[in-house]
């Protein structure tokens, strides 16, 4: 796992790659679906780290909280 994030690290930071990463997460942490989420994430996942799947879960659901009546 570390040799993968090692090898997409200096890609990611690419100017024009970290603007633009920048600005999906950006929107996805202000503007939340109206449907239901499933976040699958994996703890071997090189690019993106189990907690950082839980954190943006966390954020989604306080944007739109879940509406329990089926």
């Amino acid at each position: 796992m570390a040799f993968i994030r090692s090898m997409a690290h200096p890609y990611l930071n690419l100017p024009s790659i970290a603007d633009r990463q920048r600005d999906v997460w950006d929107t996805w942490q202000s503007i939340a679906p109206l449907c239901p989420q499933l976040y699958l994430h994996s703890t071997v996942d090189a690019l993106v780290s189990e907690p950082e799947v839980s954190a943006f879960q966390k954020v989604q659901v306080g944007i739109n909280p879940p509406n329990t009546g089926h």
